[in-house]
This record gives C-alpha cells, structure tokens and sequence, in this order.
C-alpha cells in the first residue's frame, strides 16, 4: 500500500522528520537516495523512538537494534558489511 505521508523536499539530508500516519506517527528518512519510514516506537517499551547521530533511540535503553537500517545521508548509498 502506498500513502503520501510527506514531500521528499520535506525529508533532511541528515536525520529523520516525524509525521503523523493513521493516527501514530513515523520517522521519514532517507537512505541509498530513497524514502523510508518507519514507526516511532520502541518495540521494547512502545516509547517514541530520537533520531540521534543516524540512529533511531530508545529514551530507556539507548540505540534501538531493531530497526535497520539506520538513517544516512539522502542521496548517498550506504556501506553494507555482510
């Protein structure tokens, strides 16, 4: 399914915007020059989730693993390692 939830003008190159989706709310990034999104909550403790030095961060345990990949740059590939 797909629903416009902002502008790629609106995404910064560095970090994350939240927006409201169907009455929650969503981290919009940019990675490898595409749009990504995903859901301002911790899977751990349900809390929104701070996009701190291109990682999404629980305010109770710090960097949350779960989510990936990580927010880069617009418009810039990211380095995968395997």
């Amino acid at each position: 399914m797909k629903h416009q939830i902002c502008k790629l003008t609106d995404i910064p190159a560095e970090g994350s915007i939240v927006v409201p989706f169907f009455g929650r709310e969503a981290h919009v990034y940019g990675t490898g020059g595409r749009a990504r999104a995903v859901a301002n909550t911790c899977l751990h403790f349900g809390d929104p989730l701070d996009c701190k030095e291109g990682k999404f961060v629980c305010p109770w345990q710090g960097p949350c693993t779960t989510w990936a990949p990580a927010p880069a740059k617009l418009g810039r590939p990211q380095n995968r390692r395997a």
